[in-house]
């Protein structure tokens, strides 16, 4: 009867102590984390619920009305700078461009246009949403910590996945420089490097405690970003390494000659797929799309053809006769039939689309951008500067060869940058 007295009694505090470890965690800082949880797991869900693939652009539609309501509301405890405005300026400035096409051309109709627009305004909307929403809930230690927990389970439970994976072949995947890549349960390893890199960002910011342990996880997630065999994951690898030595351990702050060295770095490490896929291919479908948005820009000056017309998921949904136009039908992966290369870019799509003032205008946007991370230096605690950044220049990396910041995993990191930036 001791033993079980003493049972019941052990049970009881490790309950109060939880219950008082989660007091003061309030609705928001629970949705935010249970949203990072479906964004990591999206790629999976989607697999059984097809419709759910359409829930990072549903969110950002329907969580922003909230937001812009509690903005309005707060009484001054939630605001957005000058530098937020702009970019909202500038995003407007070029819909009109893209708008102004579509009505003088009308290559499609108007449902591939919105979804287009959605697209390359979701990202931003889930910025700001975060920003005003979450920002200001999530930085207390006790909610860092849950948040540290959590993401440290899952780097757990995907790390597992990929040891078994490697024993005994469980997940489907793809031969790659003689290996493995690792695919897990996501369509593809870029969702697996895109869930790593916000893991690793999470758990550097959300680490109130400096630990030995972290450099545990954050090997796990190096590895598994490693085994995707990307070549631009790879190189992510090797910045996040030079950076967190640069950055956490000497307490630089990244500067422009930084910037160049990283980037010499990163061409040098994938010179062998920029030149595949850009120079050796004649008639490789990155190639093309990037040497015909020159083309369309041109052609199309100063505006482009609009949105839904090149490069973006829509006008492969509903096929662009800018194809037919510029003959890339013929092209294996860009055809009517077989188009699942069409959206693997960014800035073509932006050119193509948006034209020269439209791709001046996004690069604003995103120097703008780059500017406000810089700004959230702070040398006794840059955790937050490091992960943002990490973050940024991912989207960067990876805009060279996918759709970036309309990609799916676009909203999951524009949460995090809204309670980072």
């Amino acid at each position: 009867m001791q033993v079980n007295d003493l049972a019941k009694k052990e049970d009881i505090y490790l309950g109060k102590k939880i219950i008082d470890y989660l007091q003061g965690v309030n609705y928001r800082q629970v949705f935010f984390i249970l949203c990072i949880d479906i964004f990591i797991f999206q790629n999976l869900i989607q697999e059984i619920i097809g419709p759910f693939k359409y829930f990072d652009e549903l969110f950002s539609v329907f969580i922003f009305p909230i937001a812009f309501l509690y903005l309005m509301l707060s009484n001054g405890r939630a605001r957005v700078k000058k530098d937020d405005i702009i970019i909202v300026v500038l995003l407007g400035i070029i819909t009109c461009f893209g708008l102004y096409s579509n009505f003088k051309y009308k290559y499609q109709p108007f449902s591939a246009v919105f979804q287009d627009i959605l697209l390359v305004w979701k990202f931003y909307l889930a910025y700001f949403t975060s920003k005003v929403l979450f920002a200001s809930e999530m930085n207390g230690d006790r909610i860092k910590s849950i948040l540290n927990i959590n993401c440290k389970i899952i780097t757990l439970v995907l790390f597992a996945l990929t040891c078994l994976d490697y024993v005994f072949h469980i997940f489907r995947t793809q031969i790659r420089y003689g290996l493995r890549s690792l695919y897990l349960f996501y369509s593809h390893p870029t969702f697996v490097a895109g869930v790593c890199i916000c893991l690793l960002a999470l758990i550097v910011y959300s680490e109130v405690k400096k630990s030995k342990v972290t450099y545990l996880y954050l090997g796990m997630l190096l590895i598994m970003i490693t085994l995707t065999l990307r070549s631009k994951a790879i190189v992510m690898a090797v910045i996040i390494v030079i950076s967190y030595i640069y950055m956490m351990m000497f307490s630089k702050k990244i500067s422009i000659g930084f910037w160049f060295v990283i980037a010499a770095l990163g061409i040098f490490l994938a010179y062998d797929q920029i030149s595949y896929y850009f120079f050796d291919l004649e008639d490789g479908a990155r190639q093309q799309l990037l040497r015909n948005s020159f083309y369309i820009a041109r052609d199309y000056f100063p505006f482009g053809t609009g949105f839904g017309t090149y490069g973006s998921h829509p006008s492969k949904e509903m096929y662009s006769p800018v194809y037919y136009i510029y003959g890339l039908n013929k092209i294996w992966g860009l055809g009517e039939v077989y188009n699942f290369f069409i959206s693997d870019n960014f800035w073509p799509m932006i050119l193509g689309q948006l034209g020269y003032l439209g791709l001046l205008g996004y690069s604003a946007i995103l120097l703008i951008f780059f500017k406000k991370i810089q700004r959230a230096y702070n040398r006794k605690n840059n955790r937050k500067y490091f992960a943002a950044m990490m973050l940024f220049c991912y989207l960067l990396i990876a805009s060279t060869s996918e759709s970036a910041f309309v990609h799916t995993y676009a909203v999951m990191f524009s949460l995090i940058f809204g309670i980072l930036v």
